[in-house]
């Protein structure tokens, strides 16, 4: 029986028995690996190891250095420190996002709902795209044409409705007016909305709206039995009007304007507008019409009145306004608390202002008329309790107001008007506490300073200058500059009259102070200077009383 050993043999050939016998019962998952030669049987191993690391890393170069039989035709680019190849031209990552947006925002309608639901057809104008991008509206983006021939009333509805900003990028033309009843601005952007069957916009329960820089156009330039509008609030309050030219709109009387403010409309602004070819250019109507502005507009052709507040519309303003060729009165106020000023009015067929002065007997009281320049036109109405005309400068017109407590002061009056420069107070109803001061008249027509029916009135600091009034038909009138009269009901004026300087007065009677001595008493007539009058203070009657005192009269360049 042979022997078997078992063991290991050593490298001089002898055969060495090891004592720990389990060793040799180890299993082996490779058979070339034996006990003997152990370590270096490890090296190996780890050799193969490293070759395998190596075979993958050369897998994944040829991978991304080395083109593939399909990359024919492709370019290599750097990517994350490797190279992919690539068809030429092929953007990255970022250029295909920016594409992306780029493509949107000239394709507005590939995420908002149009009108007609069409995706893929143009609705915007490119050269708009960077205004609309998030902040607006257009009404193309709902389907409008916008050629100002076709109907784009429904766009432009719909537009509105977004309660976005909307903005106008073409012409328009509507045949059904737009209602706003929600905080919208529109800006017109220079654009043109023409109209020819009905009003533009209506604004009922509408706070904040702003509509600006936009022309509309009633091509119609006519009244055909329809009233129509521009701008009609019905109820609106801190709105805002700006920019905007506005013609064409005609109504059946005064109560109808291009802007028209009635119902509860407070605190609302118009300015930079210009109106005309119209029926009334701006209405302010109703007493909750309260607390408005109209600042720096040109309103002119008006068949009525440019401007008109009337029906207790009060605590209204008219700042720095130009009206021109009202065919009524250019500003016509008839109610409480207004301020006109520094506005600018000539040739208006009545009044270039109006207070409390039309057919419906309405009132202005407790105004203020200050700083205005008139040009052929006169400054008057009745019925101006409490309030203030000071500062205005009038050439060939005059002052005429009615009422109690009420201050003349300031005025520069050139070329007087028929009735005289002044005239306060009426023949049919007496009126009280009226003061006419530091005023300067020259040039006027007739009478300088006229008081009609008036009680406790001053006329103190005037400078009246050259009054005259020519021969016409063989008829001389008095030309004297200041004149007292009453009618029959009244008796007792208590004026005072002082410290005026009246120079030079031609006419048939020419006096300096001239009334009825039968009806006025208790004046005090004190430290006037009084030259170039026939006589420098005329009484018709007797009886006028003892207070004319310290006048200085001066009767030289007697004419008559």
């Amino acid at each position: 029986m042979s022997d078997t050993f078992k063991g290991i043999v050593t490298a001089d050939g002898k055969k060495r028995q090891l004592p720990y016998g389990n060793l040799l019962d180890l299993p082996s998952s490779d058979p070339s690996l034996t006990v003997e030669g152990g370590f270096a049987d490890a090296a190996v191993v780890g050799k193969k190891n490293k070759k395998m690391d190596e075979a993958i890393a050369s897998l994944k170069e040829d991978k991304i250095d080395k083109p593939a039989t399909d990359d024919d035709g492709k370019i290599p680019r750097a990517k994350e420190g490797g190279v992919e190849w690539v068809e030429v031209g092929q953007p990255t990552d970022d250029q295909t996002a920016g594409a992306v947006n780029k493509w949107l925002d000239k394709h507005p309608e590939a995420t908002t709902t149009v009108q007609d639901g069409v995706i893929g057809e143009t609705k915007i104008n490119e050269d708009f795209l960077l205004m609309i991008k998030k902040d607006y509206v257009t009404p193309e983006m709902f389907g409008a044409i916008g050629n100002g021939i076709d109907d784009d009333s429904i766009p432009i509805q719909k537009a509105v409705n977004s309660q976005k900003k909307v903005m106008f990028i073409s012409d328009y033309c509507i045949k059904k007016y737009i209602s706003i009843n929600n905080k919208t601005t529109i800006d017109g952007n220079g654009h043109t909305i023409m109209v020819d069957s009905s009003d533009v916009f209506n604004i009922d329960n509408g706070d904040k709206i702003i509509i600006k820089n936009l022309k509309i156009v009633n091509s119609r330039q006519k009244y055909d039995g329809t009233n129509r509008h521009a701008i009609k609030i019905v109820n609106g309050n801190g709105c805002t009007f700006e920019n905007l030219n506005i013609s064409g709109f005609y109504g059946e009387n005064t109560n109808f304007a291009c802007i028209d403010l009635k119902g509860y409309t407070a605190n609302n602004t118009i300015r930079n507008c210009e109106i005309y070819n119209c029926g009334c250019g701006i209405l302010m109507y109703g007493e909750n019409a309260n607390y408005n502005t109209i600042d720096n507009c040109y309103i002119h052709d008006a068949e009525y009145s440019p401007i008109m507040i009337k029906r207790k519309a009060s605590h209204n303003k008219v700042l720095h306004c130009h009206c021109a060729n009202g065919k009524e009165s250019n500003i016509s106020v008839n109610a409480d608390y207004c301020i006109i000023s520094e506005c600018y009015s000539e040739n208006s067929k009545l009044a270039g202002i109006a207070l409390g002065h039309d057919d419906e007997n309405e009132e202005a009281k407790n105004c203020i008329v200050s700083n205005n320049i008139l040009i052929n036109n006169v400054l008057t109405g009745a019925r101006q309790d409490n309030s203030t005309i000071c500062n205005n400068k009038i050439f060939n017109g005059s002052i005429g107001v009615s009422g109690n407590n009420i201050v003349v002061a300031n005025n520069y009056i050139y070329g007087g008007g028929a009735t005289g420069a002044i005239q306060i107070g009426n023949p049919d109803i007496y009126y009280k506490n009226i003061k006419v001061l530091n005023n300067s008249i020259i040039n006027c027509i007739r009478e300088g300073i006229r008081f009609v029916n008036v009680q406790f009135f001053m006329a103190d600091g005037n400078y009246i200058l050259d009054c005259n009034y020519e021969k016409t038909a063989d008829y001389w009138v008095m030309a004297s500059a200041i004149v007292v009269s009453y009618g029959t009901s009244q008796t007792s004026p208590n004026g005072n009259i002082k410290n005026n300087i009246l120079i030079n007065v031609k006419g048939h009677a020419t006096y300096g102070i001239v009334g009825d001595a039968e009806r006025i008493k208790n004046n005090y007539i004190d430290g006037n200077t009084v030259n170039g009058f026939e006589e420098a203070i005329k009484f018709v009657g007797t009886n006028f009383g003892t207070n004319l005192v310290n006048n200085e009269l001066v009767t030289i360049n007697k004419t008559g």
